[in-house]
């Protein structure tokens, strides 16, 4: 996998959390906190 594909995908990572996040703040951080998206295999050990 090149280095451009990791960034691409660690973006897309970064981005869906960051969505995620927001959703969970704008809603008052309700309890528990809702599944936030996991880290791609791809990206495991970088």
């Amino acid at each position: 996998m090149t280095d451009a594909e990791r960034r691409r995908i660690w973006r897309s990572y970064v981005d869906a959390y960051f969505r995620a996040q927001g959703a969970w703040e704008a809603a008052g951080r309700p309890f528990p906190r809702p599944p936030m998206p996991t880290q791609p295999e791809a990206l495991q050990g970088l």
